[in-house]
């Protein structure tokens, strides 16, 4: 499977919003199938690339701005994901 586009598939098993930091930039991904309103709590899992070929989970703290969205998820997304 290859990073960050295996990003969809944790955010449609698990209903979380899910990023990517990469040095290609950075990338969110949503669930395709469900919207805001299915999920009580916005989950947030954020892996970072590090040493060119891991990825870490990394806990971001305080306020800062979302990565832009995957275009995949634009592409593919139900009009109820859209909200």
């Amino acid at each position: 499977m290859l990073m960050p586009e295996t990003g969809i598939l944790i955010a449609n098993r698990f209903g979380v919003i899910v990023q990517f930091l990469t040095t290609e930039g950075p990338v969110s991904f949503f669930p395709l199938w469900r919207g805001p309103k299915e999920f009580q709590n916005h989950r947030v899992l954020t892996f970072a690339l590090v040493y060119t070929n891991h990825y870490v989970m990394v806990q971001l703290e305080g306020e800062y701005p979302m990565p832009l969205i995957a275009a995949l998820w634009i592409r593919n997304k139900a009009p109820s994901a859209t909200e």
